[in-house]
């Protein structure tokens, strides 16, 4: 949102490929210039699933939210420790463990969309 303004944004989905989606993904943040990007990657392929232009949790979540039942293929999700990220891979699979790019760092996320 503009605050000057009150006016609501939305932000563009430069890349949206279905077919991209795989067990393994990554997500992960890109600064170009000033914009901060959202990238989603298959991580055996390296072919980007989608890139939007927010970092965002709720805007993230509502580009990715545009898969449907194509995320319930994700089972591993590679990302930093990033407090968005983790929100959004908790709230919108829920079935799907999450590794951060720390290597003493593992978590599993449960059924009831905690973590465990």
């Amino acid at each position: 949102m503009d605050t000057s303004t009150g006016e609501i944004r939305e932000k563009p989905v430069y890349i949206f490929d279905k077919g991209n989606i795989d067990e393994n993904m990554s997500i992960d943040d890109k600064a170009i210039g000033h914009d901060g990007f959202t990238i989603l990657s298959n991580h055996q392929t390296g072919k980007i699933a989608m890139m939007v232009e927010s970092t965002n949790s709720g805007e993230v979540e509502a580009a990715m939210e545009l898969f449907g039942d194509e995320l319930k293929k994700v089972k591993n999700i590679s990302m930093d420790m990033s407090a968005t990220y983790s929100l959004v891979a908790d709230n919108l699979r829920t079935q799907a463990i999450s590794r951060f790019k720390c290597p003493i760092s593992f978590y599993q996320f449960g059924n009831q969309g905690g973590i465990s």
